[in-house]
């Protein structure tokens, strides 16, 4: 985790992948369950996840699931450099309302 990009943030989701074929069928949410679930277990508190900005279908994922739009920034992969977004769920945010179930 880039500790720097992603401040104050401490727990960071690389990201939710699920086979096209599986989506709409709650497997996303489960899985963003089980990361808050071992966020917790390890004593961290923040959760961030970038994705990129042109990315609609994954940005309205996060939103459903609570995340908030907290940081902007740039990816760089070979000679392509895209614009990307960070959700967050802050510390507070996860103990004063519910996380996302099943």
């Amino acid at each position: 985790m880039d500790s720097d990009k992603n401040h104050p943030f401490t727990f960071e989701i690389y990201g939710i992948h699920v086979r096209p074929d599986c989506h709409r069928k709650g497997l996303g949410s489960k899985l963003v369950v089980q990361a808050f679930d071992r966020m917790r277990a390890l004593g961290l508190d923040g959760a961030i996840v970038w994705t990129l900005e042109a990315l609609a279908q994954s940005r309205r994922f996060y939103e459903k699931q609570g995340g908030v739009v907290v940081k902007s920034g740039t990816w760089t992969i070979g000679p392509f450099t895209l614009p990307e977004v960070a959700y967050g769920w802050p510390a507070a945010g996860l103990h004063s309302r519910s996380v996302p179930t099943i």
